[in-house]
């Protein structure tokens, strides 16, 4: 349970790295689907999760290994 608090502390960090780089780590991506399907979250951090997969989806964000 303390990792996920760790990861979930740093969900702010990597929404702004993602959004101003426009590129995210296979890793963190993967990491995020996780959190999105079995986690509960507070309604920022669902928010944060919904806009980072919108604009993956969308191609606004390029996924690197």
């Amino acid at each position: 349970m303390n990792s996920l608090m760790e990861f979930s502390g740093t969900l702010e960090e990597i929404y702004s790295q993602t959004l101003c780089s426009r590129k995210i780590s296979r890793n963190h991506l993967n990491q995020l689907q996780w959190l999105s399907r079995g986690c509960s979250l507070n309604p920022q951090q669902n928010r944060l999760l919904k806009r980072l997969f919108h604009a993956y989806r969308r191609g606004w964000i390029k996924v690197t290994d």
